[in-house]
C-alpha cells in the first residue's frame, strides 16, 4: 500500500488525461460561441470569455495537481508512520511471547523436577518402611520361637538363643546388602529414565520455540542440577 501511494505521489501519469479533459471542455466551449457570433462585439466578447476560461482552466489545473500532490505527501505520512508504529507494536509483542515461553519452560521443568524428587523420595522411604517391619517380624519371630524352646529344653535354650540371634543379624545384614543393592540399581535406573524422559521430552517441546543451542543448554542444566541433587541425597543418606 506504502509503495503504490509512493508511486502515485512520484509520478505524473493522470495528469495528461486532466489535461486533456479540461482541453475537451475548452473546445466545445469555444464551438458554442463560434455559432452564436453575430457581430465584432460578439467575437470580442467571446474570445474574452475564452481567454478567461483557458485562464480559469490553467489556474484550476494547476490547483488540481497542487492539491493531489499535497494530498498524496499526506497520504504517504501517514502510511510511514503507521508501518513503523505496526512494526515497533509487533517486534514488542514478539518479545513479551519469547519472555513468556521461556518463564513458562523453567516453572515446568523446575515442577518436573520436583516431583520427579518426590516420587522417589516417597518409594525410599517405602522400602525403609518395609525393610524395617521385615527386622521387627524376624525379631518377634525369633522371640516366640526361644520362647518355645525355653519351655521344653532349658538346656539347649543358650544355644538356640544365640543361633537364633546369629540368624537375625546375618538376615539382617543380608537384607541391609539387599537395599542397599536395590537402591543403588533403582538410582542408576532413575538416573537413567531421567535422562532419555528430559532429553525426549524437552527436545521435542523446545526445539519449536528455541534455538538448538538454548535446548541443548537448558537440558544439561537440568541434568548436572538433578545429577548434584541426587549426589547430596545419597551422601545425606549414606551418613
Amino acid at each position: 500500500m506504502i509503495e503504490i501511494i509512493q508511486n502515485f505521489s512520484t509520478s505524473a501519469w493522470w495528469i495528461p488525461y486532466a489535461s486533456l479533459l479540461a482541453n475537451l471542455a475548452l473546445l466545445l466551449a469555444v464551438l458554442y460561441l463560434l455559432n452564436y457570433r453575430g457581430s465584432d462585439a460578439a467575437v470580442k466578447t467571446a474570445d474574452a470569455r475564452i481567454a478567461k476560461m483557458f485562464k480559469e482552466a490553467e489556474f484550476r489545473g494547476a490547483q488540481i495537481v497542487t492539491e493531489a500532490t499535497e494530498r498524496a505527501k499526506k497520504i504517504l505520512s501517514e502510511a510511514t508512520i503507521s508501518k513503523i508504529s505496526l512494526e515497533t507494536r509487533v517486534d514488542r509483542a514478539f518479545d513479551d511471547i519469547i519472555i513468556m515461553v521461556q518463564s513458562r519452560v523453567k516453572d515446568e521443568n523446575l515442577a518436573f523436577s520436583l516431583q520427579l524428587k518426590k516420587k522417589m523420595d516417597e518409594e525410599i522411604l517405602l522400602l525403609e518402611q518395609e525393610a524395617i517391619k521385615i527386622i521387627e517380624d524376624l525379631k518377634e519371630h525369633g522371640k516366640k520361637q526361644l520362647g518355645y524352646f525355653t519351655e521344653s529344653m532349658q538346656t539347649e535354650t543358650k544355644n538356640i538363643h544365640e543361633e537364633l540371634f546369629r540368624d537375625i543379624e546375618q538376615n539382617v545384614e543380608v537384607i541391609k546388602q539387599d537395599m542397599n543393592t536395590y537402591r543403588e540399581r533403582q538410582y542408576k535406573k532413575i538416573d537413567q529414565n531421567m535422562n532419555m524422559i528430559i532429553q525426549a521430552t524437552f527436545r521435542e517441546y523446545l526445539k519449536y520455540i528455541l534455538s538448538y543451542e538454548n535446548n541443548e543448554d537448558i537440558i544439561f542444566k537440568s541434568l548436572e542440577k538433578y545429577k548434584s541433587d541426587n549426589l547430596e541425597a545419597k551422601k545425606n543418606g549414606n551418613q
